[in-house]
């Protein structure tokens, strides 16, 4: 499971963050990943990525052109292993020309070729209203594409009319933190703040729907434990390994923030590495 937050205004003040994102990404502790870098073969783009994985594909990756892709797998689908893995879909955006809605057209047209999922879209650079999100779900079944308005909002392993609760929890509270600390001048307050959020292990618990979905395939004990933002399930070997934290000013510096767990298999010393690259983004 991951969880994201994110917040644009395209008329901030001048001393405001006119986007935030806010990233955790949940997976099992022995899947090797790269912390993120800028990637050898696409030098403008900076992500983590799934060694595992033959795409070498990612959760979250940005362009200093301003495209920002980022990926949540859907829970309510039967995992079929012989498709493509969705890693790719944040890298071909973000590496690529097509804009948001272009990129979403051409993923329609090839809708049974994953299994099911929510792609974030977003193009900061662009004067339209090109922040979107494509899910894709029962592989290929269900598809529905959501324009985001300026404001806050939330996405998990579901659809996006149909939230967990732990999503709703966390968009009350990062609405709150960004409406107190969102000024440059506040930047170490908050990202101290969002990365508080992101440690989270408060339960949200009981969720009807996150249990209907989970009932057959874990222990509930297990599921209470995925109803928090921070996951950490010791027994299962799988949990919160990343947090990702982005903040674009209205001058379009670019602030991306990453903490990963150095050795996931080593539960019992966890340490955390801490990166920060700035960056100013520009249209290519």
């Amino acid at each position: 499971m991951c969880i994201t937050f994110f917040y644009f205004n395209r008329n901030v003040f001048a001393n405001q963050y006119r986007f935030i994102l806010v990233f955790n990404r949940d997976e099992f502790y022995y899947r090797n990943t790269e912390n993120a870098h800028f990637w050898k073969e696409f030098p403008t783009v900076i992500g983590g990525r799934d060694s595992e994985s033959s795409s070498r594909g990612t959760w979250l990756a940005a362009s200093t052109n301003g495209k920002i892709g980022a990926l949540l797998n859907i829970d309510d689908t039967s995992l079929n292993r012989n498709l493509k893995s969705r890693g790719v879909l944040v890298s071909e955006y973000v590496c690529g020309n097509l804009s948001p809605s272009e990129y979403i057209k051409k993923l329609s047209n090839n809708k049974k070729v994953y299994n099911g999922y929510n792609l974030l879209l977003f193009d900061l650079m662009s004067n339209e209203s090109n922040n979107l999100a494509y899910t894709n779900a029962n592989q290929g079944k269900f598809q529905e594409t959501s324009i985001f308005p300026d404001g806050v909002h939330g996405i998990s392993n579901t659809r996006v009319c149909t939230p967990y609760k732990k999503v709703e929890y966390g968009i009350q509270k990062f609405q709150n933190i960004a409406k107190k600390y969102n000024y440059v001048n506040k930047r170490n307050s908050l990202i101290e703040k969002l990365k508080k959020l992101l440690e989270s292990t408060i339960k949200n618990y009981p969720d009807d729907l996150l249990y209907q979905i989970k009932k057959n395939k874990m222990k509930e004990n297990h599921i209470r434990e995925l109803s928090s933002i921070f996951v950490k399930i010791p027994e299962a070997s799988y949990g919160t390994r990343t947090h990702t934290i982005i903040l674009v000013d209205h001058n379009n510096v670019m602030d991306y923030v990453e903490y990963s767990m150095n050795d996931a298999n080593d539960l019992r010393n966890l340490k955390w590495v801490h990166q920060n690259f700035i960056v100013h983004l520009h249209q290519s």
